[in-house]
């Protein structure tokens, strides 16, 4: 070989060495025995030695022993089979990691045809390894994960068949059908599983989806391959177009049927509790709104998101973080709690209200459910009914001490007549120089001082009627406003309010005297030093609404008469009592606690009612209700004067001696003959007897209530036995104990105890003298 072509030789091999050195693979070539003949720059790289240090040593000499005997034994093989060989193995390299690879090698033949060796390239596939096995992992869970779905996974063709390619395994839970049933419609397709009466509904809903380039969430039934039907939830996503054009989609069905059952009854639960009469709430342990219909908003003037913003805390104000835990613990134990509670509006006003509340579980959370119910109303009743009540419990009090008043005034009388008669003697049996002359007078005052007592106490008990007319307030209050100031005093202004077209009353006019002074007095008392007293007259109209609350009224027209003052005020204790006879706040010896109880028997004698409007400090207010009259009366004349008998024969009839003894002294000194009897059958017995004598009894005087039989029937039997015979009736009672008895009253002469003579004489005379019986 000349130099040229030695030099082309070398030339030839250098590049060949370039060129095997730039192969970025590792790169090797041994002998039959195993040998390196020679491995590229990346062999070296990789086990972290030159290529030359390599050459000469076998894989024994570089590797890892295990690892060493498998590339023996898989070159063994190629040599055993000329050709190529291509295996994964492991291979370690200098820094003792671990590596993938690919050993992809062939024999290689001298000149003469024989096998020399071997050459071979290392590809590491440690890299696409690690890939192949997350992307295998992720595989696994997906499919464990879908295996584990209440549900099925699938990939189906957007045809009305729903045409599936790919479903998981649980569609055999959903729907009954297995994976390899539904996939290609080998036995059924999913549209002919769903329900006949949604399959349109759910198409047009997916294309309407698709078309929009979204999502789609539906709900839907489906009839199971044992026949029952469930309600499924379904999501899903247009994700291509296979080979045909077809598109594709991929989602998930799941079973909802219990969820669908429990939504269906919230919705109607909610629906019935939107509609309900009463505010209902459902609230968490801490105060705060779960849920509040539209009552609750509405009763209470909050927007109704305002109102599922709020708490508890912030409509309850008088609720305390304590009491909340109390309820809310008694509510855990005992279910059902109904308590009464107070819950304030948007306006800042409050309402009663009754709360029944129970423990309740939704969207797994304990809350509280409360119906709330308005007592407005009910609370309304309720004091209505207690107001009532005590009104009847006073009325019926004054009742019973009315007629003990009346009767203690009945028997008074009686002594009375006795005292104040016998004076009358005295005085007209002595002159006026004699000292018991003026014993007798002032015997005589105080026993008439005595009977205006027992004038009040019967008009307490409403038996003293007076003489009652149809009259004006203001005609009667002119007359009398003066004697009131003198009343009153000079420290205390006394005002006098009245209406000009004031309506008419019937009353006795002495009566409205009587109110006035006694309702005068009692506030000149309770202002004490200075004030002001106001006496105003007005027209009223009371409606059913006010006498629903006021049971001593009836609706109608009334006038109003009222005293007001400035003074101490009363309490509500004070009140309840003012009305009592003998009841008084003043000191002993002070008052005789009969003045309010007069004015009291006095209206209601009159067909009224009287209120009382006071507090303690704040003055006082009675007003006096009197029922209107259409006209007025014209005034009659009285005639006055006294005339004597002249020897009628005159029947007295009184079951109390001492009466009786000085009615007959006093008949006697005026000219009459007198029969006295102390009883009924007495009288009969003695009446029988002056007819046998042919001896007639002009005039009968009976007191009403006797033991044996009352003076009325005695009148009527005696008045068969002397046809010509009058009555006068008289008692310790009024004369309307008598008209009530079914007696018109103008068919009666009656008079009262207490008499004077002068009141006998001319009431005997008038009898007398005149034409009706």
């Amino acid at each position: 070989m000349n130099n040229s072509e030695n030099s082309k030789y070398h030339e030839k091999e250098y590049t060949l060495k370039e060129i095997f050195d730039a192969i970025p693979l590792p790169l090797f070539y041994k002998d039959n025995e195993g040998r390196y003949l020679g491995v590229n720059k990346a062999f070296g790289e990789f086990f972290g030695q030159p290529p030359e240090e390599l050459e000469g040593k076998t894989v024994f000499d570089i590797g890892r022993e295990d690892f060493a005997r498998i590339y023996y034994e898989k070159d063994s093989e190629l040599f055993n089979n000329p050709g190529t060989q291509l295996y994964q193995s492991k291979l370690k390299d200098n820094a003792g990691n671990v590596h993938d690879v690919i050993f992809n090698k062939a024999t290689f033949k001298n000149r003469k045809g024989e096998i020399t060796g071997i050459v071979g390239i290392v590809q590491d596939i440690t890299e696409r390894k690690k890939a192949e096995r997350e992307v295998n992992e992720k595989q696994r869970q997906l499919e464990t994960l879908m295996s584990n779905l209440p549900g099925m996974v699938y990939r189906c063709l957007n045809d009305f068949a729903w045409s599936m390619i790919f479903v998981s395994g649980g569609s055999s839970n959903l729907t009954g059908y297995s994976p390899v049933e539904l996939e290609e419609n080998k036995v059924v397709s999913y549209g002919n599983i769903i329900h006949p009466e949604d399959r349109d509904s759910i198409w047009e809903e997916v294309q309407r989806s698709i078309k929009e380039n979204d999502n789609f969430i539906t709900k839907y039934r489906i009839i199971t391959k044992g026949g029952q039907i469930k309600w499924v939830w379904e999501q899903g996503v247009l994700v291509g177009r296979n080979t045909e054009g077809i598109d594709v989609l991929e989602g998930y069905i799941t079973d909802i049927t219990e969820s669908k059952k429990y939504e269906d009854e919230i919705y109607t639960y909610k629906i019935f509790m939107e509609d309900a009469p009463d505010a209902v709430f459902w609230t968490r342990k801490d105060g705060r709104f779960a849920y509040a219909n539209k009552t609750a908003a509405d009763r209470l003037g909050y927007p109704r998101d305002k109102l599922q913003e709020m708490t508890i805390f912030d409509i309850d104000t008088e609720l305390d973080e304590k009491t909340w835990k109390s309820i809310w613990e008694e509510v855990d134990n005992n279910r059902n709690v109904t308590i009464e509670r107070r819950h304030r509006k948007s306006d800042g006003t409050f309402m009663p209200v009754e709360v029944s509340v129970r423990s309740i579980e939704y969207a797994g959370e304990v809350l509280h459910g409360s119906f709330v119910r308005d007592i407005t109303q009910r609370k309304k009743e309720e004091e209505e009914r207690r107001i009532l009540n005590e009104q009847l419990n006073q009325s019926s009090k004054l009742e019973a001490i009315g007629r003990l008043a009346g009767g203690i005034a009945h028997d008074f009388n009686n002594m009375l007549s006795v005292i104040m008669n016998y004076a009358e003697l005295g005085v007209l049996q002595t002159d006026n120089s004699d000292k018991f002359h003026e014993y007798f007078d002032e015997i005589g005052k105080a026993a008439r001082s005595s009977a205006e007592i027992t004038n009040q106490l019967l008009s307490f008990s409403r038996k003293q009627s007076g003489s009652p007319r149809v009259l004006n307030y203001n005609d009667t209050l002119k007359n009398i406003i003066n004697m009131l100031n003198k009343v009153v005093g000079e420290n205390i202004r006394l005002e006098w309010r009245s209406e000009q077209d004031l309506w008419y009353v019937k009353i006795d006019p002495s009566q409205i005297s009587q109110i006035l002074t006694n309702l005068c007095v009692n506030a000149r008392d309770a202002i004490g030093e200075n004030g002001k007293i106001v006496i105003e007259t007005c027209n009223a109209h009371v409606d059913e609404n006010y006498c629903n609350t006021n049971m001593n009224c009836k609706p109608g027209d009334y006038v109003m008469l009222s005293v007001s003052d400035n003074g101490s005020g009363m309490s509500k204790e004070i009140q309840e009592k003012i009305f009592e006879p003998f009841f008084t706040t003043k000191k002993n010896g002070e008052g005789t606690g009969i003045g309010m109880a007069t004015v009291y028997g006095v209206v209601k004698q009159n067909g009224g009612f009287i209120n009382i409007y006071s507090e303690p400090g704040h003055g006082t207010t009675f007003k006096v209700y009197l029922p209107r009259q259409k006209e007025e009366d014209t005034p009659m004349d009285v005639k006055a004067g006294t005339a004597e008998g002249k020897g009628e024969r005159i029947m007295f009839v009184e079951d109390e001696p001492s009466v009786l003894a000085v009615s007959s002294k006093m008949l006697e000194k005026m000219n009459y003959d007198v029969i006295t009897t102390i009883s009924a059958s007495e009288a009969m017995e003695k009446a029988k007897q002056y007819l046998n004598r042919n001896k007639s009894i002009d005039l009968l005087i009976t007191d009403v209530v006797m033991p044996e039989m009352n003076g009325k029937e005695l009148s009527s039997k005696l008045s068969k036995i002397h046809p010509g015979m009058k009555t006068l009736f008289i008692s310790g009672y009024p004369k309307s104990y008598i008209t009530d008895k079914e007696i018109s009253e103008n068919q009666i002469y009656f008079l009262q105890k207490p008499f004077t003579v002068e009141l006998l004489s001319n009431k005997v005379n008038e009898v007398l003298n005149d034409g009706n019986e």
